[in-house]
């Protein structure tokens, strides 16, 4: 044993329920380097364990497994591949204990980490304990180090020591109450502690208990070290040691992180109670240890049955050796799994009185009695494992676990008895062949770790070894290995000069880990590294998620347990098949077996003090303790933190260092960041999420109760349903001393609203809290801020809508009169338009351009008048920009249009200055929009329809003279307007819909026409127009937000222009329009026609 040098650390669980387990184990600088230090360089002191009313002492651990005195190991680079070759091996009494044998295997194998377990004439480092020591150095093959009958050793650069696990006699009567409270006398302690300790222990409370609370006084550290130092004086009774467990502590194990490694040997009791409690200890080491723990060794118990399932043989065997002696201390366990077996209870008294073993020729006896055992039955079902795996996990590949059959000789995954030692299993009457050796790992850090054997290496996986003395070879996994001397299933022996390298196969596998690079705070508590420092970080995947979810899949629905490893009572009647389903963590949320699940599946993060995101690594956290409790937080530059909860969860940090990005929710709004203590901010980026999935609105929140400072952008990551919901949200709050600035990084946008960021110095609660809401309130407080992309979206659907709106004196009668085969008209027109909409806030500017080309199909007349059929095509594009007079900002607009149609025209006059005409046209309208907002992305979307219009007039033609004639022409048109825009839902989350309706377009007035007959035969035509024209109210829906466009329906229309015929064939016309209505509303155009006749 080491003496004690300097400090303590206490472990201290004060129930047997593992959940209710407190372990504090007590890290500090305290210290100084010279205390932590033996001379070897380690600091050494013991660590005493509290069960309940019991002191578990005299074990000590190396820097309380090495974590002080790895606080002041140099940084060394890390290993390349992130992976550890390990191997566990029972050398069943020293069957490695000739070197020249063994080490050819061990050179050849190449392992990391090797877990020795049986090897008690070794382990005493006796001349041939150092000679075999000597020459595993010199072969390269590092230190070997054994405590009892187990034994570890790595050629890596480790540290190593040994632990003496022990249960306590320590019991509370009168005079030890005493006793402890006189040895608080004399010793400083703060803050009432004395009087606490002597109250609690005068009361009955045990002394665990009562030192558990020291944790929570000031200076906790000088109290304990206090405490334990004056009860050491008093000889605290010592316990029977449980278990040894030999470690060595890598410094640099995985990408720069400690790691721990132990050779357990468990007791081969037939009963499990034993065992049960050497894993309580397990489990309470892996509780207090802040490092990665591998354990490689023998368990002696299986991880689907406690000692393998019972073939009918074995069965008989296990009768047979009941009835040699009824009256053994093991008998009774051995008559209760008889009667567990037994498929008849009165046959098996029966046999059992007749008092003869079972042999061959009772065949019929023996099928009636026993039956093979497929699902283990209560006395052989898999305690020991099923509680280990609640703080560690399994490694193991699918193909090598236990069948849910009795193990077959040598089917590759029972790991006793080795296949040439199969003979010894029927010295052990409560036991059948099964798999008993592993590798494990400790939670948290199982989750970090995956398998990574190659299938071609031979040094992997479970391996029947047999070695030959003659000249040192050795062979794994020989089909012809002997059984006893006796060869296999008749085949021929190897050779007679092989033996079994032990009644063990050994197990081996390659492990890799994945996880962030680990290092110890002064404190004791874990630090996460995310980013380049981490295993498997690439500068293509720098994306990280940190989760307490292990996924694991070493284990099945049968062996779901309660704290002590008893399984589930609810379990108990349900069929086999269903115990044989793979666990699946998804079941944490079960009504029935959710906490069971989450017991095994949750992992416990309190021991990380401290998160790390650095680079660019992204790191997603899915729940408010994964980042353990209260941890410190650090993000670098260019760094992302996300929350990335699947339901809003709260979260507490100690403090936030912030120079990178922090999101504080992924998907679903409503998580709660609170910082305690100090927030520094280096231009950090803060991401708020805000959501209405249904009448509740849900936002992110930050809360800063200690100092804060710097510069905080504030951006809002998702904002759906936020504009029908609310006009304030508040997100931040501070409480203490602030310097801090926030301002919101980039535009925020929801439905139709524009946000911004606004203080309010007073909650008005008397609590001095200065909070910062989110509003779509302009600073006035009364104006709400309308999106100037509103109007762009309208524009865009207005422009669709009217660009190719027919005109029959535009469009078909700007030629000769005279009869032709065909002809053909080019039109165009440009105009210019300003409107503020009803708001009085936005104000749009826009340009259009369209041409169209048409010509008549066929054409003729009669008595009654002129008949044209005729299609057109055209294009047309529009730009428009509209702005916020209150927020300044703005947005633009265009449309790239197409038309295709066909038209109808009749007129008493082909020239249309004498009686009735009517026209009428059909068009399919489609185009591509673009919508862009100042800082917003660009919204690109498709509109399509149908423009149909008739329109309809009579002239009055009066002769002034032979050259001069005077038209008048009352005329009206009607259009319905279909086009519309296809949905749109914007990067923020907003959706865009067209609610328009195909609006009715109505126009009406008279045009004066003056024609000039040139005596060349060319005409010219002057004229004129005044009307009215009414126009629909385009509208859509932004979420659940109506905009309308807020034009002026009616407004006043005045024309000018001439048209006119040139040599008879060919046609122009070229006019100006204007129209003028309420809230400045001003419109022109301008158009240009031409038309051919051939």
């Amino acid at each position: 044993m080491l003496s004690p040098e300097g400090g303590y650390a206490m472990i201290d669980f004060s129930d047997k329920n593992i959940n209710s387990i407190k372990i504090n184990t007590i890290f500090s600088s305290y210290y100084n380097e010279s205390l932590l230090l033996s001379s070897h360089g380690a600091a050494m002191f013991p660590v005493l364990l509290f069960y309940r009313g019991h002191l578990m002492h005299n074990f000590s651990l190396l820097t309380l497994l090495m974590t002080l005195g790895l606080l002041s190991l140099p940084p060394a680079d890390a290993r390349q591949d992130n992976v550890l070759r390990i191997l566990t091996y029972n050398t069943y009494f020293d069957r490695l204990d000739e070197p020249a044998i063994t080490l050819p295997f061990f050179i050849n194998a190449n392992y990391d980490l090797m877990g020795f377990q049986e090897v008690e004439t070794l382990q005493s480092l006796d001349n041939r304990g150092r000679r075999y020591q000597r020459l595993l150095e010199q072969a390269g093959l590092g230190h070997f180090s054994a405590l009892g009958d187990s034994a570890v050793q790595t050629p890596l650069p480790a540290r190593f020591g040994n632990l003496m696990l022990a249960d306590g006699t320590l019991y509370y009567d009168i005079d030890l109450q005493q006793q402890v409270i006189s040895a608080l006398n004399g010793i400083t302690l703060d803050d009432g502690v004395r009087t606490l300790l002597a109250s609690v222990i005068q009361n009955g409370v045990p002394l665990s208990e009562a030192l558990g609370q020291l944790l929570d006084k000031p200076r906790s550290l000088v109290n304990l070290v206090n405490v334990l130092s004056a009860l050491r004086t008093h000889q605290v009774p010592l316990a029977n040691v449980m278990m040894n467990l030999p470690y060595a502590v890598l410094e640099h194990g995985v990408v720069d992180t400690p790691l721990l490694f132990g050779s357990p040997h468990l007791s081969s009791q037939d009963d499990s109670s034993f065992r049960l409690n050497q894993v309580q200890l397990l489990n309470a080491v892996a509780h207090a240890t802040p490092l990665p723990i591998v354990l490689a060794g023998d368990f002696n118990a299986g991880e689907y049955a406690e000692r393998g399932l019972f073939s009918v043989d074995a069965q008989v065997q296990l009768f047979n050796r009941y009835i040699q002696n009824p009256d053994s201390s093991p008998a009774q366990f051995y008559r209760t799994l008889l009667e567990q077996y037994a498929q008849s209870r009165k046959l098996l008294n029966a046999l059992i009185d007749r008092g003869q073993a079972l042999n061959d020729v009772e065949g019929a006896w023996i099928a009636a009695l026993f039956r093979a055992e497929n699902y283990p039955v209560d006395g052989n079902l898999p305690r020991t494992m099923n509680l280990l795996r609640q703080r560690y996990q399994l490694f193991i590949h699918d193909e090598e676990r236990e069948p849910f059959a009795p193990h077959t000789l040598n089917d590759g995954s029972a790991t006793w008895p080795s296949v040439m030692d199969d003979n010894a299993r029927r010295g052990w009457g409560a036991w059948s062949r099964g798999q008993v050796d592993y590798i494990v790992v400790s939670r948290p850090f199982a989750k970090w770790f995956s398998l990574a054997d190659d299938a071609s290496d031979p040094y992997s996986g479970i391996m029947q070894l047999a070695f030959n003395p003659m000249d040192s070879t050795y062979r794994i996994n020989d089909a012809y290995f002997a059984i006893d001397g006796t060869p296999m299933n008749g085949q021929r022996v190897v050779a007679s000069d092989y033996v079994s390298a032990s009644d063990h196969a050994l197990v081996a596998h390659t492990l890799r880990y994945t996880g962030p690079a680990l290092r110890l705070a002064g404190d004791g508590r874990l630090a996460l590294i995310w980013g380049p420092e981490a295993a498997n970080y690439t500068p293509q995947s720098p994306l990280f998620l940190l989760t307490r979810n292990n996924h694991r899949n070493d284990m099945y629905l049968g062996n779901l347990a309660d704290v002590q490893g008893e399984p589930l009572p609810l379990l108990a009647q349900r069929p086999e098949v269903i115990k044989q389903t793979p666990l699946s963590c998804a079941w944490r949320n079960d009504a029935h077996i959710g906490a069971a699940v989450s017991r095994y599946c949750l992992d416990d993060h309190r021991m990380i003090g401290n998160v790390r995101v650095t680079g660019d690594a992204v790191l997603l956290v899915d729940d408010g303790e994964a980042m353990g409790r209260q941890p410190k937080v650090g993000l670098a530059r260019r760094s992302t933190l996300v929350l990335a909860t699947s339901t809003p969860d709260n979260f507490h940090l100690a403090s936030l260092n912030h120079a990178g990005n922090l999101w504080l929710s992924a998907a679903t709004a409503g998580n709660q960041l609170i910082v305690d203590g100090d927030y520094l901010s280096d231009d950090g980026l803060l991401g708020f999420g805000v959501n209405a999935p249904g009448a509740d609105l849900r936002s992110d929140s930050l809360t800063l109760n200690g100092p804060s400072s710097g510069n905080i952008r504030v951006a809002i990551t998702s904002s759906e349903g936020l504009g029908q919901q609310a006009d304030a949200i508040a997100l931040i709050s501070l409480a203490g001393e602030s310097q801090a600035t926030f301002a919101l990084a980039q535009r925020t946008v929801a439905a139709a609203y524009d946000y911004r960021l606004a203080e309010q110095a007073d909650d008005g609660l008397g609590q001095g809290r200065r909070r910062y809401w989110l509003t779509n309130l302009a600073e006035d407080g009364h104006s709400t801020l309308v999106r100037p992309e509103s109007q762009g979206y309208l524009a865009n659907l207005a422009a669709a809508n009217t660009l190719f709106l027919p005109r029959w004196q535009e469009m078909v009668y700007p030629h000769a009169a005279r009869s032709a085969a065909s002809s053909m008209w080019l039109r165009q027109n440009g105009g210019y338009r300003y409107y503020r909409d009803s708001s009085g806030q936005l104000d749009t500017r826009g340009y259009r351009y369209a041409v169209q080309l048409g010509g008549e199909v066929t054409q003729w007349q009669d008595d009654h008048g002129d008949y044209r059929l005729g299609v057109m095509g055209g294009y047309g594009t529009s730009h428009s920009m509209s702005r916020n007079r209150l927020s300044q900002r703005q947005a633009v607009a265009s449309l790239d249009s197409y038309t295709a149609g066909v038209y109808v025209a009749y007129s008493r006059d082909p020239l249309g200055l004498q009686g009735l005409y009517f026209n009428g046209a059909l068009q399919y309208v489609w185009g591509d929009n673009r919508v862009q907002g100042e800082q917003l992305s660009a919204q690109r979307y498709n509109s399509r329809g149908f423009l149909a219009s008739i329109e309809g007039g009579y002239a009055w033609r009066y002769a002034i003279n032979v050259t001069h004639t005077l038209a008048l022409t009352p005329q009206i048109q009607l259009a319905h307007m279909g086009v519309k825009g296809k949905d749109v839902t914007e990067a923020a989350g907003t959706r865009i819909r067209d609610d328009s309706n195909g609006g009715m377009y109505a126009r009406a007035g008279i045009r004066a026409a003056w024609q000039i007959d040139m005596a060349s035969g060319n005409t010219l035509t002057p004229f004129a127009e005044l009307g009215y024209q009414h126009q629909p109210a385009f509208a859509l829906m932004m979420d659940n937000a109506t905009v309308e466009q807020g034009t002026v329906s009616n407004t006043l229309q005045v024309s000018v222009g001439i048209r006119g015929h040139i040599d008879g064939d060919l046609g122009f016309s070229a006019q100006l329009n204007g129209q003028v209505g309420e809230q400045r509303y001003r419109d022109g155009t301008a158009s240009l026609q031409i038309a051919y006749r051939f």
